[in-house]
């Protein structure tokens, strides 16, 4: 590789001109000098060799090791890695004593000794790992050597990621000692959760080990962390941000560059995610942070302690916008009883002289639903728990078919497992899982479900079987043909199961709960359904898409001495998993209002989404247990159950309608209260009636806020619950499910009829092309031109004239194997909307280096010069193209994303302006945040809008008037209209299609012909949209008619006097 790859950056010159003063104003983390510096992706850890006054770095994809001069302009020389490519060599140290190298890799366990030619000493040392039940795997990253340890015979210092521990061992393979990362959540082994970490630098003083410095993550933050000599976190950490991605490696050493030719104490950093090396400032932060924050509850007392390694002003407990207490600046604990018990989310902020230190949140829960005991299950894939009704659960492990026993009040591990038997349930040709377990009609009897064959057996606690019957649930499977011998039913997937002896004239049913439908069912003991219903929270927040948005069930329980009841957990489908516990009258299907409870701190112990449930009585006292379906985190808990004094209302939404700065808040009411109390950024705006189930706050002014709401009864507050909303530029005004398109990555809107078309990098869909309306309505879906193989990377409509519309794609082969990148080739391929083709010509978009591969993206039209303009996001440069691909002009990208892994996409015409709109992020952002305007030159004209709070990281925009159109992926992909400009449109009149300033008879010839004869477009769409269902068909038409003549509905609103559209909807006046 050539010497002339390596460059200073733009930072590096910046600072050597910057003298005297700016030197002192330099923090730790600061960056010193940006190197490119390899030619391959993935560089890994860093060693400094004293002898020979150099550098030596590993790569994770190459079998060669780099040796660097210390001002890193020179690369000296490469030796063979003793690891092949595929072997992913990653930790490498100098050892002095021998005037070695040690170099590891990721997965062998095996350090091996090289000489400086690369050739293996004959030393090599296996890694004595400590045994880990959660995880067998082991990652191995950065090594350190301590020349002085192990009464001078050396000891090497090795991070292993999945513990996350560091290990000393000695040249002997001997394990000294070990000590865990101080941003793993659970230490080790824990219950196997674990941090990031890779590199790792000794600090000696006077030849003796004083401390560590060690890479971390926090959030999506890459830091460094100071450890004293045993390990122990000494609150001094700071951001390695300005490295730009991931770091792999680090050493701290002098660098050229400070002033008068001395050298600045610096980390050189190895940045893995983007092949470069970063020389940041060394030292250490003025002050030290709070850390260690562990809470625990008992009854409603809240418990918090911290650690600290410093004198603050002040400490306090917060809680978003609401400041729980004030503590001195020494205090590393605070206890106090919540009121109202509920589930709250504290932060512990440490402030001295002006600067703050957060730890946390951290969950902690005083009401229903607060873990009184527990314990791990252990199994494989635990599914659901029942009682004996004496002073056993058994818990079905459904990947073992076994039944897995405990005594209830006795902690620790399970007194038997047992396997059913293998004519219930089978491992042999096809594996068959059990699921749900109910209490039998006699003791020690249990009803347990086989969901693969949809049968269930009467079981004893020897496993064996003492009846079957096959349930007969509805078949699933659209296609089925009872004649074909390979078709197959699906009967769906059943979870939780309970029994009710006194159900069906007292001959007993069973009820069970299928997930894949959302179905809870009772059946008798022949199977055959006897009721249903479906899950209640289809009808709290029903799914756009029925069959495509789930909602969540699993568990179910009864309710001692009530026929008329049922526990059941459930979850809407923007909950992600069961969220809740609530009572369900069997009768109606609906949640009993205000009975919630909150499955938070189980799903958080057990990292599961869904639970199994069994509530009993015991010598009189109602209990409830609860399991964590977590497959090896399994836990089995009992909960608090008894209900809140005065229950909070559920599901707060918070939403920015349209144009106008006001913000819509809905949620249920599970009173009846007294009175209902709104709060915005913790200040009460609002009482209302105790009925009320909305509130719509009026001039709001633009940024986050944060709402609450809670009900009063006899004086005494509910838990509020809470949600936030943007307002102003940036706000969401209307969103939309993309689906069918799934993971969407671009997006261009028809400049005649206002319709999206987008793509995405969906396995098997990256050549389709969806299409939907101006209202985000879904049409159709297809494929594209584009040849079998390869996949649209983005793609933009072009529009000649009003009858001719054809779609550009500029076409890839993903992925690009290891080392291809040259291979790379790019066509412009075009179609008409009926899907002909068009045209299609080769373009060459610029080449990155570090052997990235190319990523065009961005593609947009402008219609006044009839060019296209994208992005080459990896050598952050804008091109300019003709219609047949040739180049035209480029210009580098004046704001990048620092970070690496911030994918940034969009790119939009401002055709009003004449200038480009493009999504972005701010230095120390992880994430798309928000979006820039420059000129067709590339210079910023300092516009900037808003991305953060959507819920969404935003691939790609379109700008449509006074709306900025995004389509992103993240929990859901959808797509979203955005507030763009403060500036509102004129006010118009609903049902006025000719803009005459009243509705009549030529309004409604008026849009006929519109849409039948051709006739020009309402100069306000809107104002033709006479049912505000955001778009104009026949129907408003004749709503127009039958308002005029008839006696029928008026408009919609603005009407009768003119005003602002209450609703966004692709609809816009001109």
């Amino acid at each position: 590789m050539s010497t002339g790859t390596i460059r200073l950056t733009l930072a590096m010159l910046a600072l050597l001109g910057a003298l005297g003063q700016a030197r002192l104003e330099a923090e730790p983390g600061d960056l010193v000098a940006d190197f490119v510096t390899f030619a391959v992706i993935a560089p890994q850890d860093i060693t400094y060799d004293e002898t020979e006054d150099c550098f030596w770095i590993t790569t994770f994809l190459d079998e060669r090791i780099y040796k660097y001069n210390t001002d890193l302009t020179q690369l000296l020389d490469t030796i063979p890695s003793p690891f092949l490519t595929f072997e992913f060599t990653t930790g490498i140290t100098w050892n002095p004593l021998d005037d070695t190298l040690l170099v590891t890799n990721a997965d062998s366990g095996r350090i091996v000794e090289l000489d400086k030619l690369g050739v293996p000493t004959g030393r090599e040392i296996s890694i004595p790992f400590l045994d880990n039940p959660r995880l067998a795997a082991r990652t191995v990253r950065g090594l350190a050597f301590d020349p002085g340890a192990a009464a001078g015979t050396g000891s090497i210092y090795v991070v292993e990621t999945l513990g996350t521990l560091v290990y000393e061992i000695s040249l002997e393979g001997e394990l000294l000692r070990s000590f865990v990362h101080p941003e793993d959540p659970d230490g080790f082994p824990g219950r196997g959760q674990h941090t990031q970490s890779a590199g790792i630098d000794l600090i000696h003083e006077d030849g003796e080990l004083t401390g560590f410095w060690i890479t971390g993550i926090r959030g999506r933050q890459n830091r460094l962390y100071k450890l004293d000599a045993e390990g122990s976190y000494t609150g001094l950490s700071f951001s390695l941000d300005a490295a730009g991605g991931t770091v792999s490696g680090i050493v701290r050493h002098p660098f050229p560059g400070a002033e008068n030719g001395g050298e600045l104490d610096s980390f050189i950093c190895v940045v893995e995610s983007n092949a470069r090396l970063a020389v940041l400032e060394a030292g250490e932060p003025e002050n030290r942070e709070i850390f260690g924050l562990e809470c625990d509850t008992a009854g409603n007392l809240a418990m918090l302690r911290w650690s600290s390694r410093e004198s603050y002003d002040r400490v306090e407990i917060i809680e978003g916008c609401r400041v729980h207490a004030v503590l001195p600046g020494d205090a590393t604990a605070w206890e106090a009883e919540l009121s109202p018990p509920g589930l709250y989310e504290l932060s512990v902020r440490a402030m001295k002289n002006g600067t703050e230190s957060i730890i946390g949140p951290c969950l902690v829960l005083t009401g229903p639903g607060q873990i009184l005991r527990s314990r791990e299950v252990g199994g494989r894939l635990p599914i659901d728990l029942a009682s004996n009704g004496d002073d056993l659960l058994v818990v079905t492990d459904g990947r073992e078919r076994e039944l897995i026993v405990f005594e209830r009040d006795s902690p620790g591990d399970p007194i038997a497992t047992i396997p059913v038997a293998e004519t219930f349930a089978s491992g042999e040709e096809e594996e068959e899982y059990i699921t749900g377990i109910a209490r039998g009609p006699e003791a020690n009897t249990f009803f347990v479900y086989n969901t693969t064959r949809h049968i269930i057996g009467l079981l004893d606690l020897s496993g064996s079987v003492l009846s079957t019957f096959e349930v007969a649930l509805p078949n699933l499977n659209e296609e089925f043909d009872p004649e074909d011998p390979e078709s197959e039913e699906d009967l769906g997937t059943v979870m939780g199961m309970v029994f009710d002896p006194a159900a069906d004239e007292g001959r007993g049913a069973l009820w069970i709960t299928e997930v894949v439908e959302d179905i809870v069912y009772q059946v008798d003991l022949e199977g055959r359904i006897l009721k249903q219903f479906h899950n209640p929270y289809t009808r709290i927040q029903p799914p756009p898409i029925e069959d495509v948005f789930n909602t969540y069930t699993g568990g179910i329980s009864r309710v001692p001495g009530r026929g008329d009841l049922l526990w059941l957990s459930g979850g809407t489908y923007r909950d992600f998993g069961q969220k809740w516990i609530a009572l369900v009258d069997t009768n109606s299907g609906e949640v009993i209002p205000g009975s919630e409870i909150t499955t938070a701190s189980v799903r958080r112990e057990s990292r599961s989404g869904s639970v199994g449930l069994e509530n009993i009585l015991a010598d009189g006292e109602s209990r409830f247990f609860v399991l964590g379906l977590g497959q090896r985190d399994a836990l089995l808990a009992e909960i608090l159950h008894e209900a809140a004094i005065t229950p909070a209302p559920g599901y707060l939404e918070c939403r920015q309608p349209a144009v106008e700065d006001r913000v819509i808040l809905n949620f249920i009411n599970n009173g009846p209260y007294d009175s209902i109390e709104i709060l915005r950024d913790c200040e009460l705006i609002a009482s209302l009636a105790g009925d009320a189930v909305g509130f719509v706050d009026e001039a709001v002014a633009p940024g986050i806020h944060e709402y609450g709401v809670r009900g009063i009864r006899g004086g005494i507050a509910s838990e509020t619950i809470s949600s936030s909303v943007r307002v102003g530029i940036g706000a969401v005004l209307q969103r939309s499910m993309s689906w069918p398109a799934r993971s969407p990555q671009q997006l261009t809107r028809d400049p005649i009829d206002g319709s999206f078309y987008a793509c995405v990098n969906w396995y098997g869909e990256e050549r389709k092309v969806y299409h939907y309306d101006a209202g985000f309505r879904f049409l159709d879906e297809r494929d594209s031109v584009v040849e079998a193989g390869r996949q649209i990377a983005t793609l933009a409509i072009r529009a000649p004239s009003r009858t001719e519309r054809l779609l550009y794609y500029i076409t890839w082969l993903q992925p690009v194997p290891l080392g291809e990148v040259d291979t790379q080739r790019f066509f412009l391929a075009s179609e008409t909307l009926a899907g002909q083709p068009y045209d299609q010509v080769e373009i060459v978009p610029p080449v990155p280096e570090n052997g990235f591969i190319i990523y065009p993206t961005g593609l947009t039209w402008d219609s006044i010069s009839d060019s296209f303009f994208y992005l080459e996001r990896n050598s952050r440069t804008f091109l300019r193209i003709d219609t047949e691909g040739n180049e035209l002009g480029r210009f580098p990208h004046p704001e990048p994303p620092y970070q690496n892994f911030v994918f940034n996409l969009g790119l939009a015409v401002n055709e009003q302006d004449r200038t480009l709109l493009f999504t972005t992020s701010a230095y120390g952002d992880h994430g798309i945040t928000k979006v820039l305007e420059m000129n067709f030159e590339g210079n910023l004209t300092g516009f900037e809008l808003p991305l953060t709070g959507l819920g969404n990281e935003i691939r790609d925009i379109e700008l449509y008037g006074r709306e900025l159109v995004a389509i992103g992926s993240g929990s859901f992909s959808e797509l979203l209209r955005i507030k763009f400009t403060d500036t509102l449109p004129a006010p118009f009149l609903r049902g006025d299609a000719d803009s005459s300033g009243e509705v009549n008879l030529t309004d409604a010839i008026y849009l006929l012909g519109y849409l039948f004869q051709g006739v020009e477009a309402p100069a306000c769409l809107d104002s033709g949209d006479f049912d505000d269902d955001g778009r104009i068909t026949l129907t408003d038409a004749i709503l127009t008619l039958n308002y005029l003549f008839r006696g029928g509905i008026p408009p919609a609103a603005p009407f009768p006097g003119t005003g602002q559209d209450p609703t966004a909807d692709g609809l816009q006046c001109r």
